[in-house]
């Protein structure tokens, strides 16, 4: 979430532990439980793939995408203290 923050790009989350029908969603798009999922029209990346191209330098996760339509399925933060820094 910092990174997308960082890079001014505009996104909408939503609560995968409080909300069923969120948690549904994502498991159906990504085929698995693990939180962080991005949806960025239509192109999903879970948290294992957007750690590994941030890794290998890749800045630009989805390539072309135009990011007109993006979602983070994400459990809700209690508090900013709680995201690493």
């Amino acid at each position: 979430m910092r990174w997308l923050d960082d890079h001014d790009i505009a996104y909408e989350k939503l609560d995968v532990i409080a909300d069923d029908a969120a948690f549904a969603e994502m498991v159906r798009l990504s085929d698995q439980e693990l939180a962080p999922v991005l949806d960025v029209d239509g192109q999903v990346l879970t948290q294992a793939q957007v750690i590994a191209r941030l890794t290998h330098g890749q800045m630009d996760l989805f390539g072309a995408a135009s990011f007109t339509s993006r979602k983070r399925y994400a459990p809700a933060e209690n508090d900013a203290k709680s995201e690493p820094p």
